[in-house]
């Protein structure tokens, strides 16, 4: 009794619970593939999106940076982009990299450190996906065509998290659904049994 639990039901009842049970272990299959595959599917766009947005804006501020007039509220003022952008670029009378942003929070010193000498070193664009202060954020980094120096964004990603926890409401009700309807299935299959 201990092993079979359901042993003194009826069949009609065991029967019912199996179908049950059954679409249960279906339907959450279903819904965490589901649910996987949208969140990389999203992202997967975020990441496509923010990375276009970059190399056309470091196209609009390559010829502004570096001149002595161009302070980063004027740079980025006129951008139309939905992160926190920020420059680092090498100061003309020391090896350092001089940041330039208009959040600070988010600015050069929120990239990570593996991304900046990578992206300043080989030249190459990068895109990464990081958490910080417990906050999921996205970092893409472009070198600037002709200056010893790099563009970075830096994206939330809160609104894919509020997205999928939107759709957590009508998946379980799918679950319970599709749970009832197979506990249905199962007891009229008892029924002709």
């Amino acid at each position: 009794h201990r092993l079979r639990p359901f042993a003194g039901a009826g069949l009609r009842a065991r029967i019912t619970l199996t179908f049950g049970i059954g679409a249960l272990f279906v339907s959450l299959l279903l819904i965490g593939t589901t649910a996987v595959l949208i969140r990389r599917n999203l992202l997967d766009q975020r990441e496509h999106l923010v990375a276009e947005r970059a190399e056309v804006i470091v196209g609009l501020v390559a010829d502004k940076i570096g001149k002595p007039d161009v302070d980063a509220q004027s740079l980025f003022g006129s951008l139309a982009t939905a992160g926190k952008p920020s420059v680092l670029v090498r100061d003309t009378h020391s090896d350092a990299y001089l940041p330039f942003s208009v959040d600070t929070r988010y600015g050069a010193t929120a990239i990570p450190q593996v991304m900046t000498p990578k992206v300043l070193a080989t030249r190459t664009p990068m895109v990464l996906r990081f958490e910080r202060k417990g906050q999921a954020l996205l970092a893409v980094g472009f070198p600037i065509p002709g200056k010893d120096g790099a563009y970075f964004e830096v994206n939330q990603l809160d609104d894919i998290a509020r997205s999928l926890s939107s759709l957590t409401i009508p998946l379980f009700a799918a679950v319970a659904m599709t749970t009832a309807i197979g506990a249905t299935l199962g007891w009229y299959a008892s029924r002709r049994v």
